[in-house]
């Protein structure tokens, strides 16, 4: 009589087990790849708070809060950033494609194409959060800076002869003599151009 007295509920519990595990299956469980729409959202909700300056929140949204935050934040200082703008271009799978637009002033403007993944979250779905993520060349430990263009001619005469050349601080006279009498006038011209810098990847040590 025992042995009947629990056929009942075990039988019950099997039934139950296999409901539970076919609603886990249509509904995707706690691990399943995002897709679609909400690939779309959590891209959109990133790239939006991103946009608006909060380096901060938009780590929160990732999958990596403390140092996402962090990473956005000294790529934005390393580049003396005005603004950046970052827009969904399109989604496939658990991927989206975004541009990146970023405002350094002086006329800087600079402009590059990245891809995001979206990973299962607590809650809600996040982004994937590499140095990769602020640009595709970025390592670990690596941010981004702006420099001045270091070598290369800024300005010949009409033979063709070098008067300025580009250094570490800007227009520079290739003949130091001539210094006081080009600096003043072209080499500010050519300084306010905004030609005369490049955005570098700095690692941890540094270096470039």
């Amino acid at each position: 009589m025992r042995t009947k007295k629990w056929l009942l509920p075990c039988g019950v519990l099997a039934v139950i087990a296999i409901v539970t595990a076919a609603i886990v299956v249509l509904r995707g469980g706690p691990d399943s790849t995002p897709a679609g729409d909400d690939v779309a959202a959590a891209v959109g909700q990133y790239l939006r708070t991103w946009s608006d300056g909060d380096d901060r929140q938009a780590g929160a949204l990732t999958d990596d809060p403390r140092g996402a935050g962090a990473a956005l934040a000294a790529s934005r200082s390393g580049l003396g950033a005005a603004a950046v703008t970052a827009t969904l271009q399109g989604v496939s799978g658990d991927s989206a494609r975004v541009r990146v637009k970023w405002t350094l002033g002086q006329g800087r403007v600079w402009t590059y194409d990245n891809v995001l993944t979206v990973v299962a979250g607590d809650g809600a779905p996040r982004v994937h959060f590499t140095p990769a993520a602020i640009h595709p060349e970025l390592g670990e430990g690596d941010r981004l800076a702006v420099r001045a263009a270091a070598t290369g001619v800024a300005l010949v005469d009409r033979d063709g002869k070098p008067l300025l050349r580009w250094g570490a601080g800007g227009p520079e006279a290739v003949e130091p003599s001539l210094a006081p009498l080009i600096l003043p006038g072209l080499g500010r011209l050519l300084a306010d151009g905004g030609t005369a810098w490049a955005v570098s990847r700095v690692d941890r040590q540094g270096r470039e």
